[in-house]
This record gives C-alpha cells, sequence and structure tokens, in this order.
C-alpha cells in the first residue's frame, strides 16, 4: 500500500461543547469525541472497500511519548478514498501543549499487517475547546502557581487555595487599591490609613490574622487579656477570675460537662481545688451559720466555719465518722448519742459458718463488772452519768467481744453480750429446775415419812392401851 497525502479534518462535533464554549460556561462536558475526515489513496487511486484504522495520540511528530488510549476501528467502509470516523481520547489527553495524530491503516480489512502513514498529522486547536470547557483552574502568566485560581463541584471559588469553604476564599491579602469593597446592602467598606473606618453592622468580618494593607482598631472593654473580635451569637467554654488568674476557672469540655477549677471534667460537674469546695450560707438563718464541704487530704469533710467541728467526715476508705471524728477507723463512728425507733442486726443463719455453742457462761458473766462512768470531754469530766462496762476487763474473760481497731480506744460489742447473758441465764434456770425438783423429791420423801411416823405412833398407842388392860 502506498499513501498520497491526506488530508486531516478534525472537528468538535458536539453541538453541546460548541453552545458552551460560545456561552462561557465551565462545567462538565457531555461529549469529548472529535471527527476524523482524510482521504485515503493506494498506488494514485482512491481506495474502495472496507479498512482497519488505528489511531494514536502523541507529544512530538516524532518518537516521543504516546498519550490516551489507542484506537482501532475495523472494518471502516471508504468510498471515494473519504475516511469519516469518531475518535475520543478523552478530555484528559489534552493539557495545552501540541499534539499529533498517528494513523495506521490495513486495507481491505482483515488482509495483513498494519502499515503506519507518515507523517503525524499536528491537531489544530479546535480539539482543545474541550480542555477550555471543563477546565476548572487558572495558573499564573509564568505558570506558577498552579493554580492561581480554583473552581470546586459547588461553584465555590478559591484564590490561592484549591479548599474554598466559601463563594470566594482567598489565601492572603486581598487589597483594594481604591474604592474599597461593596456591600450587600450597597454601603463600601472602605480604609484609610491602613484603618478600617466603614464597616456595615451585621455584616460582620470573616476570618482573623492581619495583613499590610488594612487592619482593625477595636476599642476593648473589661479586664481580659484576650483581644478579639466575635460574632454576636459566639460562645466562649472557658470563664477567667476576675484578675485573669486562672484562666479557665471555668470549663465546658464538647460534651457538656463542667469543671471548676479543671479542665477536664468527668463528671456532668466536676470541682477541683485545695481548699473548701463548697462554701453554704443561709441568709435566712439568724445565727449566722456557714457550712463547707470539701476534700481535705482525701477526706470529704462537712464543716461548720461559724462555730468549728466537723460534724461528718468520709475518709478515702468510705469509713463515715459523725460528731467530730475526723480519722474513724470503723465504717461508722459517732462521737454521741445515736437515736433510733429500732435498731437491726444481721443475723441469718444463711450468713454464717463455724456455729458453735457459748459454754461456760454463767462463769464468764460471774467474771464481768458493771460499772457506771462519766464521758471524757476536752480533758473535762461530762456530767451525765452512763452504765456499762470496761473494755480491758472484758477482754480478760470475753476477748471477742473487745475491738481494738484503734489502740487508744478499745471498744466493746454489747450485742455479743447478749448470747452469752442468754446462755447463763439458760445454765441458771437450768440449775433452778434441777434443785426444784431436788427439794420437790425431798418432800415427798418427807411426807412419806410423816405417814410411817404417825402410823407408828397409832400403833404404839395401841400397844400401850393394851398393856395396860393386862
Amino acid at each position: 500500500m502506498t499513501r498520497s497525502p491526506l488530508t486531516h479534518i478534525i472537528i468538535v462535533v458536539t453541538m453541546a461543547l460548541i453552545a458552551a464554549a460560545s456561552a462561557g460556561a465551565i462545567g462538565p462536558v457531555a461529549d469529548t469525541s472529535i471527527t476524523y475526515q482524510a482521504q485515503l489513496q493506494q498506488n494514485g487511486a482512491v481506495v474502495e472497500g472496507a479498512c482497519d484504522f488505528i489511531f494514536s495520540l502523541w507529544d512530538a511528530p516524532t518518537g516521543g511519548d504516546n498519550l490516551g488510549p489507542v484506537l482501532q476501528v475495523n472494518a471502516l467502509p471508504i468510498a471515494d478514498g473519504l475516511v469519516t470516523t469518531t475518535l475520543d481520547f478523552g478530555p484528559e489527553a489534552f493539557s495545552g501543549d501540541a499534539r499529533w495524530l498517528q494513523v495506521a491503516a490495513r486495507c481491505p480489512s482483515g488482509s495483513g499487517p498494519f502499515i503506519t502513514l507518515a507523517p503525524r498529522q499536528r491537531l489544530t486547536g479546535a480539539p482543545y475547546t474541550l480542555r477550555a470547557l471543563n477546565q476548572n483552574t487558572l495558573s499564573g502568566a509564568d505558570g506558577s502557581p498552579n493554580p492561581a485560581v480554583f473552581v470546586d463541584v459547588d461553584g465555590r471559588v478559591g484564590v490561592g487555595t484549591e479548599t474554598p469553604t466559601s463563594l470566594l476564599t482567598a489565601d492572603g491579602v486581598i487589597e483594594s487599591t481604591t474604592g474599597g469593597f461593596l456591600c450587600p446592602d450597597g454601603s463600601t467598606l472602605a480604609s484609610t490609613n491602613g484603618l478600617v473606618n466603614q464597616v456595615t453592622p451585621g455584616s460582620g468580618l470573616l476570618g482573623g490574622g492581619s495583613g499590610p494593607a488594612v487592619t482593625l482598631d477595636v476599642a476593648w472593654a473589661g479586664n481580659g487579656s484576650a483581644n478579639t473580635v466575635a460574632r454576636s451569637n459566639h460562645w466562649h467554654n472557658t470563664l477567667a477570675a476576675s484578675d485573669g488568674n486562672p484562666l479557665s476557672a471555668v470549663h465546658v469540655d464538647a460534651s457538656g460537662l463542667v469543671g471548676i477549677g479543671t479542665t477536664t471534667p468527668s463528671t456532668l460537674l466536676h470541682l477541683q481545688s485545695t481548699s473548701p469546695l463548697i462554701w453554704y450560707t443561709d441568709t435566712n438563718d439568724p445565727t449566722g451559720t456557714n457550712w463547707t464541704l470539701g476534700n481535705v487530704n482525701g477526706t470529704f469533710r462537712l464543716t461548720n466555719q461559724s462555730f468549728g467541728g466537723n460534724p461528718i467526715n468520709i475518709t478515702p476508705d468510705n469509713f463515715v465518722g459523725i460528731g467530730g471524728i475526723s480519722g474513724p477507723v470503723h465504717p461508722l463512728q459517732v462521737a454521741g448519742n445515736i437515736c433510733a425507733a429500732d435498731y437491726l442486726t444481721c443475723s441469718d443463719v444463711r450468713l454464717k459458718e463455724d456455729i458453735e455453742p457459748i459454754t461456760d457462761a454463767l462463769a464468764a458473766v460471774r467474771c464481768l463488772r458493771g460499772v457506771t462512768f462519766s464521758w471524757i470531754s476536752d480533758g473535762a469530766p461530762h456530767p451525765d452519768r452512763h452504765y456499762g462496762f470496761l473494755a480491758q476487763e472484758v477482754r480478760e474473760v470475753l476477748p471477742d467481744l473487745v475491738n481494738a481497731a484503734d489502740p487508744q480506744s478499745l471498744s466493746v460489742r454489747y450485742t455479743g453480750l447478749v448470747p452469752v447473758l442468754t446462755e447463763a441465764l439458760q445454765e441458771l434456770d437450768a440449775r433452778v429446775r434441777e434443785r426444784d425438783a431436788t427439794i420437790a423429791r425431798q418432800g415427798e420423801d418427807i411426807a412419806r415419812l410423816s405417814a410411817d411416823l404417825q402410823q407408828a405412833v397409832a400403833r404404839l398407842g395401841a400397844l400401850e392401851a393394851a398393856t395396860k388392860e393386862r
């Protein structure tokens, strides 16, 4: 096959593209195809019938790199040598640089190897309407920066950024050399000597920072150290002290947890301080008593600030002290009297093990000594008299009933004396019953002996009478 000069006619055939280009639109392209037309001659005569073609796009007239897909069209009908077909290399193949089309043909169709037609044909400017219609970026005059202007799929424009967040987002300073900026309400935002002197209320200023073109002069109010400008519905998640120290006296985290004295609250209200946390004063209280709640060296304490004393203390071990006991050594320790309508002690057999009877209870009771006494309070005798036992004496007899958790203040489990006294009473009752039985038997014996004696006396009287008759 010999090749006569080919005439390449490459046009954009998609009317939607032409209409979009004429309107200056930028957006998705419905069709990116181009039409290839040429006249093919063989041995000086036009080709008739059907031929196979391979089309490829290159970045140089010879050599170079193949760009985009390689398109093969088989059994393309040819009449009077005229070749017409549609090619689609996609818009990515047209970046703005020169492109050449290489054509290889095989006639008739399926007859043998392909013959590459030379030279490659340079494409005219028509296909670059594809790039113009799909272009969403603009570069600088020298190609840098690239892109200088970017338009995203939502129509938002970025200048110096490819991630615009508003209708127009600029990464850098926007300068108006004359006139200023026109606001939606028709007013102008202008500057004089580098200072903004006109701002339409409600329009606000978006973003922050400063630049050489314009600065914002604001008269700051209050005693705070932070100089900020915010919209009217802005929010803060921290409150500072009146003198600015600490800056985060009150803090609210993203979950709505409130911290006072801490910026990492773990509960709905988290208080942290080295001094009493809560101070309470009842303005209706004529005595003017002030109460505080706080954590003192790990102990939660309720304190009467007006008259002294710590009525309630809870240790880290969850031991509770009432009545001024600041370091309780028992789960509940009370300094004073406890008044209740009733008192219950757990005694279910299912809660007990190693159950053994109490022996020699009466002997133990004989060794106990009940006393009356007065408590020593603040080094002075207390006027009230009490009845009880002395722990040291009870320990000698019933050591299990004495608690020595606090070696300086021994305690007696008085409820433990109840079963001991019960067993002692039962022992005493058994002895009394036994003695009563003995006495009853002795009474029966005496009655029987008395009857025998009466019979003996009667016989003796009869014997005496018989003797006298003789």
